[in-house]
């Protein structure tokens, strides 16, 4: 059974990476495993999750988290097409495994929130520690109404911590392993428990999606490539398109989806 933290996350809103949007009748997101957790919240059309199989209609004046870590599709009707307000989150130690959802109406205690992030996307305005705030205590408002999967051991939430902080420097996953006090075959078991991935898969994920942030910026893929850890332009063009089905400088040239 999943746990609920009761701690405040730490978010990390991606910068650049929100917006309030009708979506083209050609939208559609195919996730591999993202280092991130899409946030929406619907204001109408027809849109859906399908996940391992199973395919969610998602319900107007609904908050949407959607998990990180796996493979998902999002689609919509091109007759009703999805309208949202949407962001990019990376959130630590909660780990959202499974999509959840929060109902919002004019009484709820998210509602200001919502209103809020509003008025910042349209503005566009407020540096990102003000939406880290706010999605701090919305997840946290949302953990206790829903089921959150969190990780529940501390070593590796404090090794995903130091991974987030130093993802720039060239550490061997066994670095964080001898770290947590724990042998490297046990590290291994214990964050693909925890995460679903091996140590190494994740650190290379989430300089993928921590590249997308300065690609979009307008920095170069070298400038890229050896500011997010990879030190080689090659091996991350390599692993960029192997976790997105297209290579740096496409993506660069791209805009981006909600």
């Amino acid at each position: 059974m999943p746990v609920y933290s009761s701690a405040l996350p730490i978010v990390h809103t991606l910068p650049r990476e929100m917006g309030k949007t009708v979506c083209p009748a050609s939208w559609q997101v195919k996730a591999n495993f993202p280092a991130f957790n899409r946030f929406k919240y619907i204001y109408g059309g027809e849109a859906f999750f399908t996940c391992r199989g199973k395919r969610i209609a998602l319900q107007e004046k609904h908050i949407y988290i959607f998990p990180a870590h796996c493979e998902y599709v999002l689609s919509h009707n091109p007759a009703k097409p999805l309208s949202c307000l949407w962001f990019h989150l990376v959130i630590n130690p909660s780990l959202i495994s499974e999509c959840i959802k929060c109902s919002i109406n004019s009484k709820s205690i998210l509602h200001p929130y919502i209103r809020i992030l509003e008025n910042l996307v349209y503005q566009k305005t407020g540096p990102v520690d003000i939406f880290d705030n706010i999605f701090q205590n919305i997840i946290h408002h949302v953990g206790k109404l829903t089921t959150v999967s969190c990780i529940t051991d501390r070593r590796i939430a404090d090794a995903m911590k130091n991974m987030h902080t130093r993802y720039r420097e060239d550490i061997s996953p066994a670095v964080y392993a001898e770290q947590s006090g724990i042998s490297m075959p046990h590290f291994i078991r214990l964050f693909k428990k925890n995460i679903g991935l091996a140590p190494l898969q994740y650190l290379l994920l989430y300089r993928v999606e921590m590249s997308k942030t300065m690609l979009a910026a307008g920095a170069s893929v070298k400038e890229t490539a050896f500011s997010t850890g990879f030190n080689d332009e090659k091996f991350f063009s390599r692993i960029f398109r192997k976790n997105t089905g297209i290579n740096p400088l496409a993506y660069k040239k791209s805009i981006i989806m909600p």
